[in-house]
């Protein structure tokens, strides 16, 4: 039964992230990588707005615009897909790892993973939040496993948290959780 689960996994994994579906943004994303790569500078203004031209902006999705233009520029859109593929894979395997942690069946940690990919897929295309979701699962993955060697690996937090400012406004999601685990750990502890 374990490798007809695992193939219901694995094919549910392709199924919902593979598809080449654009978003409308992500022209833009690449435009704005390619500017702030080749004038190595992050633009203070938005020089290409109709309404507003020469008006303050704060590009707060920079470092995910540079990475969507690098991947594009040397794999096209094939190489954006593998990106969204990559991102996802990453968060199915950080969830799954949650989840053994927890100790629950096998039968479970599939429902598990594949309801949660059915929930991810429609807003899952080549935009910046996909690096929040990621990021989001790493930030529950390094939570969950806190007794883990004394917690040493919560000292990556400050770093993904520098990171994630920098790849989608979604950090805020991140720093919630670890919020709300200090919060409930200290519940617990008194």
């Amino acid at each position: 039964m374990k490798p007809a689960l695992f193939f219901f996994t694995l094919s549910s994994f392709f199924y919902f992230f593979s598809y080449p579906e654009v978003d409308n943004d992500l022209w833009g994303h690449i435009f704005f990588g390619r500017e702030i790569f080749q004038g190595g500078r992050i633009l203070s203004v938005n020089l290409y707005s109709y309404t507003s031209p020469d008006h303050g902006w704060i590009n707060h999705e920079w470092l995910a615009e540079v990475i969507f233009y690098g991947v594009f520029s040397l794999l096209g859109s094939t190489g954006l897909i593998l990106l969204k593929l990559l991102l996802g894979g990453g968060i199915v395997l950080l969830l799954d790892g949650t989840l053994r942690k927890g100790k629950v069946s096998y039968l479970f940690r599939i429902l598990t993973l594949v309801w949660s990919m059915s929930i991810l897929a429609p807003g899952f295309n080549v935009r910046p939040q996909i690096f929040t979701y990621f990021l989001f699962a790493a930030v529950i993955f390094l939570l969950r496993g806190r007794g883990e060697k004394g917690g040493a690996a919560l000292y990556l937090l400050p770093l993904f948290a520098a990171l994630w400012v920098n790849l989608h406004g979604g950090f805020v999601a991140g720093l919630g959780a670890v919020g709300l685990f200090s919060l409930w750990t200290s519940i617990e502890e008194w």
